[in-house]
């Protein structure tokens, strides 16, 4: 079960990616802490604070103001790209909740977790990706390069170092630190590609990441 949602929240997030751009779709993902909280409730009975649901607003408006503050004016592709972030945010949800009760009732680490998922993924790749015009043929050596950075870094040693980590230190601190994520992405996009903001879209982002931060604070511990 996290295999298929961890494939589909990344598949939506690359979609979003290229209609949208790293930063705002980073973003959008990252608000998988509102759905995380939902289904938690709905699903498990863990409560929510009345901080949480504060932020929720307040991340909705922010989002609204990164959108241009008119939903309608956008065009197709932008359109599209928010509702990928979205739906990668929900499926992303689904994946931590499916991997956090593995975690729960078995013995793995953080590792071997995340060697599971990751062989697992290959697999489901394997079949589907034909099936969609994908092909696992790498163009050029700056492909390789990336891919393996990729691999490597951000999948391998960032998602061990996470799952482990969580284990360690208090649930503030985790949410805090996962802020980079989004954050970096945003500031990465704006001074490596040139991306142009405008206040309102800044003053959108500010609002998100306060949400975010304020809704993983206040989530239960298990």
């Amino acid at each position: 079960m996290a295999v298929a949602f961890s494939w589909r929240s990344t598949s939506y997030w690359h979609r979003s990616i290229h209609l949208i751009g790293p930063g705002v779709s980073t973003l959008l993902t990252n608000l998988q802490v509102f759905f995380t909280a939902t289904l938690s409730y709905l699903l498990f009975k863990q409560g929510v604070t009345r901080l949480f649901v504060l932020s929720v607003p307040v991340a909705m408006f922010g989002l609204y103001l990164i959108t241009g503050a008119d939903f309608g004016t956008l065009s197709g592709d932008e359109a599209r790209g928010i509702w990928m972030g979205l739906l990668s945010a929900l499926f992303y949800s689904g994946y931590i909740l499916s991997l956090h009760q593995t975690m729960k009732s078995s013995s793995l680490d953080g590792m071997s977790s995340m060697l599971v998922v990751s062989l697992a993924s290959i697999a489901l790749l394997a079949v589907t990706g034909p099936l969609n015009g994908a092909s696992f043929v790498i163009p050029d050596l700056q492909t390789l390069w990336a891919l393996l950075g990729v691999g490597i870094l951000s999948t391998t040693l960032g998602w061990t170092l996470i799952s482990s980590s969580m284990r360690a230190v208090p649930v503030t601190t985790a949410g805090l630190i996962l802020l980079l994520q989004p954050t970096l992405a945003f500031i990465w996009e704006v001074l490596l590609f040139a991306k142009p903001v405008e206040l309102m879209e800044t003053v959108g982002v500010i609002l998100i990441l306060v949400a975010i931060y304020r809704g993983s604070y206040s989530k239960p511990r298990d």
